[in-house]
């Protein structure tokens, strides 16, 4: 979040992949592919995916090879199945896409945070805020899993998306970009200089030996708009 005297309403920049929505849908589809699966395992194989792909999302892009998310998370869950002795090993994984759409076809309809919700409610009732949903996904799935999680209130959240100037987060250009779609004079750049809010309920330790302290530490979004409220007062 960031605080401009050239905006009328404070900015509010969300996460969306993990943050806003969640990969549990894709988790029980692949454990109902593979039963021997415990969820804790369908989990864990699930977040391995994820964190591959974002991984392999930024450093393409850092070598001028920016790629979609959606492309990369389709071409690597064969790879993390094979790592994880789920399917034969096999010299074209491409030929086992088809068999996996049923778990693939899960990133298009991700279910929201159970407090997603109220977070937005309480963000868009105050009147005070400008919200934007900031994707490494496309802008088009994002804009429908906010309508099917908001409903008519997804109309004031804006979208951005990496694929409109084909770079990934944390480079600069993305956040300059995000804030002048929010209507920011003036960019500063990177992730570190404006105000952060981290939310524990997916990876439970900020890290702050090697990140630093995040100005507030929640346990969901529904606590995080609270505080921020009561941060802008």
């Amino acid at each position: 979040m960031s605080s401009d005297t050239s905006t009328k309403r404070t900015p509010i920049v969300f996460d969306v992949l993990g943050t806003l929505f969640s990969f549990e849908s894709t988790a029980a589809a692949l454990i109902e592919a593979y039963p021997s699966l415990s969820p804790a395992a369908g989990q864990a194989i699930i977040d391995d995916l994820f964190h591959s792909a974002q991984r392999d999302f930024t450093y393409l892009s850092m070598n001028a090879s920016y790629t979609p998310i959606a492309t990369i998370l389709r071409s690597s869950l064969p790879r993390v199945l094979m790592m994880n002795h789920l399917v034969p090993l096999t010299d074209d994984p491409s030929t086992l896409t088809n068999d996996l759409d049923p778990i693939l076809s899960t990133f298009g309809s991700l279910p929201p945070r159970p407090s997603l919700q109220a977070a937005s409610n309480l963000l868009v009732s105050s009147k005070r805020f400008a919200l934007l949903a900031a994707s490494n996904g496309g802008s088009e799935s994002t804009r429908s899993l906010l309508e099917r999680a908001l409903k008519d209130e997804a109309k004031e959240w804006d979208v951005f998306s990496c694929d409109e100037i084909k770079v990934a987060k944390p480079d600069q250009e993305v956040y300059e970009a995000v804030w002048e779609k929010l209507g920011v004079a003036e960019s500063k750049g990177r992730h570190g200089w404006f105000k952060t809010c981290w939310v524990s309920y997916e990876e439970f330790d900020p890290l702050t030996s090697v990140w630093g302290t995040p100005d507030l530490i929640c346990a969901d979004l529904e606590e995080a708009a609270k505080k921020i409220v009561e941060l802008e007062n």
